[in-house]
């Protein structure tokens, strides 16, 4: 497997734990017999084809190790985590290298799936993960690339109703080996630049609901920051200072406040930037890696070489840049209206990852999307700011209430995709009217760029339900994002290896007791 090395930053290729189910089908077979023994099969209502046999596949990076695994839908609440079975685990990153590596005996086994018959019944399967995930095993350089999108061929700056599919990913790679595989040059063959790990439809590949959730809300969220943090220049302006003494997160020197605001997010602009680049590196280098296993002849690892030190070069003077301006960074505390935002947030017990760029997990976006929650949210910063400054009432009235109302329009969209019920027509009319107004009062209010996520959301969601009939919480990516904190509670407890294959080995045995629907059935 291909791993970084954490003196030098390159990539070193080592042997590396690697575990996997002898047979797929068989393991399939093995949950479907089970599950029928115990009477606790369903088609749903019947909503599933009586003659299909609905299988999930998906992976996820997380833990320091791969997860592969299936899901069958047959079961009253298929993301449940006593329903997800780890299929294949290797103690890597899930870069293409070593996803076609660490991969190599299951995929064959998923070609044949996907045409067989089990239990008399047509497999049907279906693919979920994150956006990362999915563009690597279809052979896309991912989220920035001009043609971003897995399912269609938008660019960033127009739109495209023309889907992708099996047969226009293989057009668009021909192409793009016929030209002599120039990586730089990928947005001219719609950012195709390897073949699918797999042949599923991508009709079947669920689009990721959760992390659409994620994505959108933390970007909503930080508009809201940056709508306070403007909120508290202008306090600080405007009021007496000593006034502002009794608010234990402000600054007492406010010219000084100013100035640390202002360069904060000239660093904050070049670090995202760096960030940028430095995750299209990191993909280089994958790709790179993957070209060198095939035995690359057209040049193009080449191409790819010289475009990473390009991009290298380009990273270091936006990063020296930043250092420069930190240097003078003066250190001050939060706002009033900043740190009251953390404060409403722990006591929805809300707590941002810090050392992941202050993001959200899932339980955090179901809590901060009620209603009574956003409610509470925007009194507390309208109080807390009128206290401070009467005279700033009618503009904060107005940020609170247009940011109450994005976020509510963003929370009636997250809990409807995000289900995992049967959806009517009239849902699904619902849905799409909602997640209509939600874009729209996005781009009415707030001059910002759109992430691809909100694409993904406003074209790709409801015709996926309306397609299969099922929220993203059915066919999505959620029950696989449980795992990692299983498994490693599995390998945290075994005894007598000292190796990382005989833990590995140890654990998923284990974990394949565990999900047996015997071993839950016999629970008192």
């Amino acid at each position: 497997m291909a791993h970084s090395c954490n003196d030098t930053g390159d990539t070193i290729i080592q042997k590396t734990a690697c575990v996997s189910v002898a047979s797929l089908n068989k393991k399939i077979c093995q949950q479907y017999d089970e599950l029928e023994k115990l009477n606790l099969l369903t088609w749903h209502d019947g909503h599933i084809p009586s003659d299909e046999m609905w299988v999930k596949i998906g992976g996820d990076k997380g833990g320091g190790n791969f997860k592969q695994m299936l899901q069958l839908c047959h079961v009253p609440r298929p993301n449940a985590q006593n329903n997800t079975i780890i299929i294949n685990c290797f103690e890597a990153t899930d870069s293409s290298f070593n996803l076609r590596t660490g991969l190599k005996d299951i995929l064959p086994q998923l070609e044949e799936l996907q045409n067989s018959t089990l239990r008399g019944k047509q497999v049907k399967v279906f693919v979920f993960g994150d956006y990362e995930y999915l563009a690597r095993i279809y052979g896309l350089t991912g989220a920035n690339g001009r043609h971003y999108c897995l399912w269609c061929h938008v660019t960033k700056k127009h739109k495209s109703q023309l889907p992708r599919t099996l047969d226009t990913l293989k057009k668009d790679l021909d192409r793009f080996r016929e030209a002599g595989g120039n990586i730089s040059k990928a947005k001219n063959y719609n950012n195709v630049i390897a073949s699918p790990l797999i042949q599923v439809p991508i009709d079947h590949v669920c689009p990721p609901g959760l992390h659409i959730s994620l994505g959108l809300y933390l970007k909503n969220f930080n508009s809201l920051e940056s709508a306070c943090q403007q909120l508290d220049d202008i306090i600080l302006k405007s009021t007496d200072s000593a006034l502002l003494q009794n608010s234990l997160e402000t600054p007492t020197n406010i010219p000084t406040f100013l100035k640390h605001v202002a360069m904060s997010n000239q660093i904050k602009d070049l670090e995202n930037k760096a960030e940028d680049i430095r995750n299209g590196i990191d993909q280089l280098k994958d790709y790179l890696s993957v070209f060198m296993l095939l035995g690359d002849t057209s040049g193009t690892t080449e191409s790819i070489i010289s475009e990473i030190q390009s991009q290298e070069a380009q990273e270091a003077q936006v990063r020296a840049e930043a250092v420069h301006i930190s240097k003078d960074l003066p250190e001050v505390r939060k706002g009033p209206l900043v740190a009251k935002l953390d404060d409403v947030l722990k006591s929805f017990r809300v707590n941002r990852q810090a050392y992941h760029g202050k993001s959200f997990v899932g339980n955090h976006i179901h809590k901060c999307c009620k209603p009574e929650n956003i409610k509470t949210l925007m009194t507390k910063i309208c109080k807390t700011a009128i206290e401070l400054s009467p005279e700033i009432k009618e503009n904060v009235v107005s940020v609170t209430t247009k940011y109450g109302r994005l976020f509510n329009l963003f929370g009636n969209c997250h809990r409807q995709y995000n289900c995992a019920s049967f959806f009517t027509e009239e849902m699904i009319l619902k849905l799409e009217s909602d997640i209509e107004d939600y874009v729209q009062f996005f781009r009415k209010h707030f001059q910002e760029t759109e992430p691809p996520k909100m694409h993904i959301l406003e074209e790709h969601v409801s015709e996926w339900i309306r397609r299969w009939k099922f929220g993203l919480g059915f066919h999505g990516e959620q029950g696989g994002e449980s795992m990692h904190a299983q498994l490693n509670t599995l390998k945290s407890n075994i005894r007598g290896f000292n190796d990382d294959l005989g833990i590995l080995t140890s654990a998923m045995k284990e974990h394949w007791v565990k999900t047996s629907p015997s071993m839950l059935a016999a629970k008192p």
